[in-house]
């Protein structure tokens, strides 16, 4: 993050807050400012929140955003995230009306419900849709999708995956799966207990209601997701805005006391106060419910943590796709280089040992039962 010029990313972090929140940013910091659009238009794809920032433009006077080059960048891509949120929507109601046939839940993590926190859902860069069934159903329900003439692309013990058009569906067994045996027995008993109750949240996604999880352990599983993305190949900003949003938007109903609970026995406290205390300084994050337990776990983040983990946001961007390691594995497909990814798989391992040590001590050795085939799939 140093190495860019700060004004623009203060500049960008104006605008995403702008959109985040619907708020307006400080004009007169930037008016008659040489602002680099080019380098914001970037950073914002990095961190997969060009809908978002591009909402925050909008904000902007028209002496801001004169030069229609400026314009011309932002639209065919807010255009085109604007369809594929579409396109996900149909998916979603068409996949919830398969699962009623089946007489199966429909329980959608991830995805299109965090898009329904934003001001704007349709500007939320979407992807996959992520369904959670449970590993006692799973084999029932994978045999209903492949009688229905879809076909398995991709199995593992924490999920199956088939193409539903032109959108990949993953059906959880397991929400999340750590590697270190203490903390996934901890997290299965939590999720196990969360997921399976019948009282979950809900939105509209084009006219249907569908089900999502409770605002308490969506506050605690959105964290888990993107912590372990951060830890095994890092992560963009979009993680971050979808669980800021959540919990502002739910903050009267969410059960502070259980989530730290929650973020406590898997051992995560360290990360939660640093990732919260990011989301509060760049994000623009506020709540009014910070009393009692709250401060406990949410608070006293260390400064060098705040910059170790920005850099490292800003360095790979979304899902470490800018990052070392991915670029060993597009260099490896193109038989460019001889330097195998996991070796830079392995030095982020031991770059992040001090962040969650047993979660990242345990993963080499799963990882090598795994390929010794002594992990159950």
């Amino acid at each position: 993050m140093g190495q860019q010029n700060q004004e623009t990313i203060r500049f960008f972090f104006a605008l995403l807050r702008a959109g985040l929140w619907g708020i307006e940013p400080d004009k007169e910091k930037y008016e008659g400012r040489n602002l680099d659009w080019d380098t914001v238009l970037h950073i914002a794809k990095k961190q997969t929140v060009v809908g978002i920032v591009a909402d925050g433009i909008s904000s902007l006077p028209a002496t801001l955003t004169s030069n229609s080059r400026i314009l011309g960048n932002w639209v065919p891509l807010v255009l085109n995230i604007e369809e594929q949120n579409r396109r996900v929507n149909v998916e979603v109601v068409r996949q919830a009306e398969l699962f009623d046939r089946f007489g199966f839940p429909f329980l959608l993590l991830k995805g299109q419900g965090c898009a329904s926190f934003y001001p704007n859902p349709l500007h939320r860069q979407c992807g996959d849709i992520d369904v959670y069934i449970g590993l006692d159903r799973s084999e029932e329900i994978k045999k209903c999708i492949v009688e229905e003439g879809y076909q398995i692309s991709y199995e593992n013990r924490i999920h199956f995956c088939y193409n539903a058009k032109e959108t990949s569906v993953e059906c959880h067994k397991l929400a999340h799966h750590f590697c270190c045996p203490w903390l996934n027995s901890a997290f299965q008993r939590i999720a196990i207990k969360e997921l399976q109750e019948e009282n979950p949240s809900r939105f509209e996604c084009d006219g249907r209601t569908i089900a999502i999880p409770n605002d308490t352990f969506n506050a605690f599983y959105l964290f888990i997701h993107f912590f372990e993305h951060f830890y095994h190949e890092g992560v963009g900003l979009r993680q971050l805005c979808d669980w800021a949003l959540l919990m502002k938007k739910s903050e009267d109903k969410i059960d502070w006391d259980r989530v730290y609970q929650y973020v406590r026995k898997v051992h995560a406290l360290r990360a939660w106060r640093t990732f919260y205390a990011i989301a509060k300084r760049f994000l623009g994050l506020c709540l009014k419910q910070e009393t009692e337990s709250f401060p406990l776990f949410a608070h006293k983040a260390k400064e060098r943590d705040i910059r170790f983990v920005m850099n490292d946001i800003f360095s790979v961007g979304n899902m470490g796709k800018y990052g070392a390691e991915a670029k060993a594995f597009r260099a490896k497909k193109q038989n460019k280089s001889t330097l195998h990814p996991y070796i830079y798989r392995v030095a982020r391992i031991i770059y992040l040992i001090p962040f969650f040590p047993e979660e990242k001590i345990c993963h080499p050795i799963w990882a090598l039962c795994n390929v010794l085939g002594m992990v159950k799939r």
